[in-house]
């Protein structure tokens, strides 16, 4: 990516205008929070992106950013902004559309220069972590609350009424025991009674129902081990009556360390990582990170390396943040 639409990038998170000498200026808006009446969604506050062609006069504020950064004077950091802003007029002409990195994409229509935003969250830092929130109206919240009322009370009666029959079961039985438990003696009469003379001990059958001391199921413990070789060992301790204390079953899963990114050489956009001036250097450099699929886009007499493509700019564009640790710089380029 050229050093104005990184400045460009950078500025815009403090700044509401950023003007692009001789081609034009990148404004935000700030947006209150709203209700949305639709959905009944409060949506937080936020910033959107324009781009106005017509404000072309130079300000300073590009150049007087590339010099602090770069340790350079005014003047040189000047002609570094006139040489990529006219190298961005070049693209823009040739290819019909340029992006403009995180901020949107700009098209020519004609004579007509359109521009297409992309979410302006990612260079908003202070309004990231804000969500959107259902708004639940009075009335409603009353409403629920009273129907939630009417329903606990009605599942109290329902568990009285419960519990009132239980009680009556368990008197009526009690009742029963002690009478058919009482004795009757009628002089030489034999005597009868529904419960059994003799109580059998329980059979091998009935003993397996039956938990022994020793015999309870001890609590299933994972232990997850994490090595550097992203392999996570799980150890799984089982003790059933059936098998004997102590027994381990170890297994191993493999961690997918990689996000797989889309790579198709049909597609219109490819997200450049590094621009060369020979066919050498770029295969070096691809040589040197062989642990990416990387390929080579021959344009403009510069032989671009890319990492990532797709079908069209916001799609390759969505791929840099996958690459952010390793290319913070990558842009987007039409074949």
């Amino acid at each position: 990516m050229n050093r104005v639409i990184r400045h460009s990038e950078y500025l815009i998170q403090s700044n509401d205008c950023i003007i692009m000498p001789g081609l034009g200026a990148v404004l935000a808006h700030d947006e209150s929070a709203r209700i949305d009446e639709a959905t009944g969604m409060l949506v937080p506050p936020k910033r959107r992106f324009t781009f106005n062609s017509l404000l072309t006069q130079n300000d300073g504020l590009l150049a007087s950013s590339i010099a602090r950064c770069e340790g350079i004077s005014y003047d040189a950091a000047m002609k570094i902004v006139n040489d990529e802003i006219e190298s961005m007029r070049h693209q823009l002409v040739a290819d019909g559309e340029l992006s403009l990195g995180h901020i949107g994409l700009l098209r020519l229509d004609g004579d007509r220069m359109l521009f297409e935003p992309y979410e302006a969250s990612s260079l908003t830092p202070g309004l990231l972590w804000l969500p959107s929130v259902r708004v639940i109206p009075l009335s409603e919240r009353v409403k629920a609350e009273v129907e939630a009322s009417e329903e606990g009370t009605r599942r109290h009666v329902s568990r009285f009424t419960r519990l009132m029959r239980t009680a009556a079961a368990v008197a009526v039985a009690i009742g029963l025991g002690f009478v058919m438990s009482t004795p009757v003696t009628t002089g030489n009469a034999q005597f009868a009674s529904l419960a059994p003379d003799v109580v059998k001990a329980p059979s091998r059958a009935t003993e397996s129902l039956f938990e022994r001391p020793g015999m309870s199921t001890s609590p299933l413990v994972l232990v997850l081990r994490h090595h550097e070789d992203a392999i996570t060992t799980v150890d799984t301790t089982v003790t059933t009556p059936a098998s004997k204390p102590g027994t381990t079953v170890v297994a191993e899963v493999k961690k997918d360390m990689e996000t797989a990114l889309r790579f198709d050489e049909n597609d219109r956009y490819c997200l450049i990582i590094a621009s060369m001036a020979t066919r050498e250097e770029a295969d070096r450099f691809i040589a040197r990170n062989n642990k990416q699929q990387l390929g080579v886009l021959p344009k403009d007499g510069r032989y671009r390396v890319y990492a990532a493509t797709g079908t069209t700019a916001a799609g390759a564009q969505s791929a840099a943040a996958e690459l952010a640790d390793r290319y913070p710089d990558a842009w987007v380029c039409r074949r």
